[in-house]
């Protein structure tokens, strides 16, 4: 079984070329030069000067690689390699005069969410804190996320504001990207389009930071997680009453009965849901409106003609 290359040092970040109709992605083994170990991916992206490149494994993950780790062969590869011109889903919505960039509604991927429980559980804890609207306004006054770097950059506290381009979060938020992994976005209700960047950090009790991102690679939302700890949040956050099985909304899972803790804090709140794991969930006001516009768009009965017998 091929074995993956290890991650490369820190590297600036490759903007990913999806891959299109006509411009097949090609899966081959990759070589590390010094070690000798080898991955099966597919080249889909690669930087001006082409000595980083993004790779695209089986399982959906990108992996990041400095050119001049691979053997020669490779290396030619990605010397001669053109990447195909990028054709936006057919379905998008582009961004607005600077606003979030929908895609279009994947039925299928948001039924495996756990739909019914996860649309009851963001309805009954989001409701008091906006209304539903189809809201895709660029609103910079919104703020995500404000406190400290979990990397460590610069001194004092740093704020994500809604909408940030990806690259600068990166940059206020870690000192060393690492190994980022993608995937769709898929809790009922969340805006069709959106993907979820995952990244190891070492931050208080968090191991784990979620990025959710829209179609033009605009911050949406982020989560941090603290895998196998309880880690409640200050008793002076609002406890939210009822009876709640989801327990990660960024990662859609189910299956604990959470202790969820609320902080307002003006034109975004902060969620704490805590079991045997703790997510800490930073949800902006328009995503808010968002979120309860699809929920409400989603319960809508569907009418079929009855069959004639």
């Amino acid at each position: 079984m091929a074995r993956p290359i290890p991650a490369a040092p820190p590297v600036a970040p490759v903007a990913p070329v999806a891959p299109v109709a006509g411009n097949p992605v090609i899966y081959r083994t990759w070589t590390n030069q010094a070690t000798g170990t080898t991955t099966e991916a597919a080249l889909v992206g690669k930087d001006n000067d082409g000595s980083n490149i993004t790779l695209l494994a089986h399982d959906g993950r990108r992996i990041q690689m400095k050119v001049d780790l691979l053997i020669p062969k490779d290396r030619e590869f990605v010397r001669t390699w053109k990447a195909p011109a990028k054709v936006p889903d057919a379905g998008a919505v582009p961004a607005q005069s600077g606003g979030i960039a929908l895609g279009h509604v994947d039925i299928l991927a948001q039924a495996q969410g756990g739909k019914s429980r996860v649309m009851h559980d963001l309805e009954v804890i989001l409701k008091p804190y906006g209304m539903a609207e189809n809201d895709v306004a660029a609103h910079q006054e919104v703020t995500i996320y404000d406190g400290p770097s979990p990397g460590g950059v610069g001194v004092g506290n740093c704020r994500i504001p809604y909408l940030m381009p990806i690259t600068k979060a990166e940059a206020l938020l870690l000192k060393d990207r690492g190994l980022v992994s993608t995937k769709a976005a898929v809790a009922p209700g969340f805006p069709p389009g959106m993907t979820v960047l995952s990244y190891d950090i070492r931050f208080r009790s968090y191991n784990r930071l979620f990025i959710m991102v829209d179609q033009a690679d605009q911050v949406v939302s982020l989560e941090f997680k603290a895998e196998h700890k309880n880690v409640p949040a200050p008793i002076d956050w609002k406890i939210v009453e009822g009876d709640f099985s989801t327990f990660d909304f960024i990662n859609t899972r189910t299956g604990h009965n959470p202790r969820i803790q609320v902080k307002n804090c003006g034109n975004y709140i902060i969620l704490n849901l805590a079991t045997t794991e703790t997510t800490t969930w930073y949800v902006p006001q328009p995503l808010i409106k968002q979120i309860l516009f699809h929920l409400g768009e989603d319960q809508r009965p569907s009418h079929h003609p009855k069959a004639v017998r």
